[in-house]
């Protein structure tokens, strides 16, 4: 009987080291990915800058941005300086406009603007690497 309760007792330290392992890296994880984002109506125009300019439009809790935010940074990676990335998360009041002038009705939508900030090319919904890369070198990024 000791055994068994010394079992149930070692059980339940192990998984609670186990939830709070994972919790502390889904934090992390979030922080991560949250600090990418910035204050997109100040730096977009300074992101005229003869380069294009990609804004995603994106909640914290929707699976589909953090999958479009990791292919949008393995491009990034590949093709680093080449062109801008913005995320704008639509839990912040200041990018609701943003979103309206970019017709930004669901999450994940993803603008491409010309090297002048001109609208190239609007998607809404998950994108990935190739799809990416095909609007980025019909804009010029190789």
């Amino acid at each position: 009987m000791k055994n068994k309760r010394k079992l149930i007792i070692l059980g339940l330290i192990l998984f609670s080291l186990i939830c709070i392992y994972i919790g502390k890296n889904y934090i992390e994880g979030k922080k991560q990915i949250n600090s990418q984002s910035v204050n997109v109506i100040e730096n977009l125009e300074e992101a005229k800058d003869g380069i294009p300019t990609i804004i995603m439009f994106k909640t914290d809790t929707c699976p589909y941005c953090v999958e479009m935010q990791k292919e949008l940074s393995d491009v990034s990676k590949e093709r680093e300086g080449k062109f801008n990335i913005y995320y704008a998360r639509l839990e912040e009041e200041k990018n609701i406009d943003l979103a309206y002038k970019y017709d930004a009705n669901v999450v994940p939508t993803t603008v491409f603007l010309d090297k002048e900030g001109n609208k190239f090319y609007v998607h809404q919904g998950l994108m990935r690497k190739n799809n990416i890369e095909t609007i980025l070198n019909s804009l010029g990024v190789k």
